[in-house]
């Protein structure tokens, strides 16, 4: 359970609708890491994952760069998830000097250098937090009164590490991370709520609802309290499809539009519960015309009228998005085009997706049991280009058909993928021999429904 726990101190995976932060001008890098395990750091950004920098130490662990064209904000230095990561903050005309020692990954770095108090924050923050992840018991396993004192402790202790720094860094990234502190609290109790099965004392819901949820600065600023608000629609959803599934998208944005007054905060909610539930939601016009009606800000309704507008092109019957020249496991070029003539059924999974892993034995069979039909099925990766040979390992692996198991161009970023609004995996889609979409959102293998839905073609 510790894994909840600890990824609220790590990969925020949602983002809230930021405002798009200015270029920096450039930042100075030097960094000094001491038996580092590669000469080789990456840089990536904190808030999308995503690598923007290879960084090539000399012979003494020492690298020394110009930092350009970067957007402004946090950003990690280190090798995936096996070796320590150090916070740079990049921001305009700024140098920052880190020293830190690979082996020891509670030692706090050495930072210095012109306008690095936010990286210095950021890596006092992250060896408190890793102290405290370290040094402490199995939370989860607190009743919810100890457990709330413990956090609320724990926010006040972060707190005053960030006030250290109140009158030296920039004030909307002071508030900024006052928010992040706080609600990354609320994060931390919604969890052990989720999780725990007895009564919640009243003190705990209360400080659950000291949470503002109009808080219009936040939500465009802080990815914590983006994540909070998101876990939000989670929940709701949740409460309200164990009554009933059907209308659950529609209570959920009733529920928005009662609980929220801030226009821009409500827009953006509204505009992610219609991108959550619209994909594979059976009355596409009723839950569509429910987010006009309540979302009043211009820029939501527009960006949510757009996104309408795509799923409906997703329909049964209409032509499927394409791809092409797609690499196959045996080393072919494959576009959508080469597979018309035959039903079409699409496993999208990753190799570091666990319930697309879970389904793998599902699609075997339900292929075994329907081959010689007029029917392929279609693994599509989205793993990462640099993880090929991974994907290739385990096609042989798990004994799929390499043939037909094919590596999209641009993991979850490929055009194919935008167009058919994948955002999760595992997704399954079906086209017919004309490549038409027949269920751009189809049963899992792993359901009963799949087979009831292929029995009623003429395969």
């Amino acid at each position: 359970m510790k894994k909840k726990y600890v990824i609220l101190f790590t990969a925020i995976l949602f983002i809230a609708c930021k405002q798009q932060e200015p270029k920096t001008d450039y930042t100075l890098l030097s960094i000094q890491a001491n038996n580092a395990k590669n000469a080789i750091i990456e840089l990536y950004s904190s808030s999308t994952r995503e690598k923007v920098k290879d960084i090539h130490l000399d012979e003494n662990g020492f690298s020394k760069d110009t930092l350009r064209g970067l957007e402004k904000g946090e950003y990690v230095c280190g090798d995936g998830r096996k070796t320590k990561q150090v916070y740079v903050y990049v921001k305009n005309n700024s140098e920052v000097e880190i020293a830190y020692n690979y082996t020891n990954l509670l030692e706090p770095p050495t930072i210095g250098g012109i306008n690095s108090l936010e990286t210095k924050y950021l890596n006092e923050k992250k060896v408190f937090e890793t102290n405290f992840l370290a040094s402490g018991p199995d939370i989860w396993s607190y009743d919810p009164s100890k457990f709330m004192k413990t956090f609320i402790q724990f926010e006040k202790d972060g707190l005053a590490i960030l006030e250290k720094y109140k009158d030296q860094i920039e004030p909307d990234y002071y508030k900024t991370k006052v928010g992040d502190i706080k609600y990354g609290t609320f994060l931390i109790m919604g969890n052990f709520e989720s999780i725990y099965k007895g009564e919640l004392p009243e003190t705990f819901i209360k400080k659950q609802q000291e949470a503002n949820l109009n808080d219009e600065f936040l939500f465009k600023n802080s990815q914590t309290f983006g994540t909070y608000m998101y876990n939000s629609l989670a929940y709701a959803s949740n409460k309200f499809g164990k009554t009933d599934k059907r209308t659950m998208p529609l209570k959920v944005m009733d529920k928005i539009n009662d609980d929220i007054s801030n226009d821009y905060v409500k827009g953006g909610m509204l505009s992610n519960a219609l991108e959550m539930f619209l994909v594979n939601t059976e009355d596409k016009k009723a839950l569509y015309n429910k987010f006009i009606t309540y979302c009043t800000n211009a820029e939501f309704k527009e960006k949510g009228t757009t996104f309408y507008k795509d799923v409906m092109k997703l329909e049964p019957g209409s032509p499927s998005p394409k791809f092409v020249n797609y690499e196959s496991a045996t080393g072919e070029k494959v576009s959508l085009d080469d597979l018309k003539g035959k039903y079409v059924f699409f496993d999208c999974w990753a190799t570091w997706c666990a319930p697309c892993i879970k389904e793998i034995p599902f699609i075997k069979e339900i292929e075994k049991e329907y081959h010689g039909k007029n029917i392929a099925f279609v693994g599509l990766s989205f793993d990462a280009q640099k993880d090929k040979d991974k994907w290739k390992a385990m096609v042989k692996e798990k004994g799929l058909d390499a043939e037909h198991q094919l590596l999209a161009d641009n993991a979850l970023k490929s055009q194919f993928t935008q167009e058919y609004k994948i955002f999760t995996i595992p997704r399954f889609i079906l086209l017919d021999p004309e490549g038409n979409i027949v269920d751009n959102d189809a049963p899992r293998s792993s359901q009963p429904e799949l087979r009831t839905l292929l029995n009623s073609l003429e395969l």
